[in-house]
């Protein structure tokens, strides 16, 4: 069996709701939507490589600086949490959104452990979410 099957044979073992595909490139990947209790509304993404070496996993939707002036202020808690959250990577797109970050080599994949992390992952940032929104609408 491969990853991504295992992944998603995982998935729906804990009754999980989720959607998956693959890309043009061969890039396998399966999506959860989560609401955090503040109401908003975050997609948790787990991205195979085409070989199935390395999974990324992602939660996007999570906040968006529209204000350049504040792109200094937002870098700065971004460094704050990247040295907190020693396996996530907070990210500033271009376009002024935040995504978050995990990189797992899959060699002797376990999904039991790569949705732990992506879970882990929802819960800590949601636990940071008020950073955002503060910062935000300061």
């Amino acid at each position: 069996m491969n990853n991504f099957q295992a992944l998603k044979d995982y998935l729906t073992e804990q009754n999980l709701r989720y959607e998956d595909g693959w890309l043009d490139d061969g890039t396998a990947y399966c999506r959860i939507l989560h609401r955090f209790k503040s109401g908003q509304d975050v997609t948790l993404l787990f991205v195979f490589n085409p070989n199935e070496t390395m999974l990324d996993i992602y939660l996007i939707g999570l906040v968006k600086f529209d204000n350049p002036l504040k792109r200094e202020e937002v870098l700065i808690l971004l460094n704050g949490l990247n040295i907190k959250y020693r396996f996530y990577k907070f990210i500033l797109n271009d376009d002024g959104t935040v995504n978050v970050r995990a990189a797992l080599p899959t060699l002797n994949f376990c999904p039991e452990e790569a949705v732990g992390l992506g879970v882990s992952m929802v819960v800590d940032v949601e636990n940071e979410y008020q950073k955002f929104m503060r910062l935000r609408w300061a």
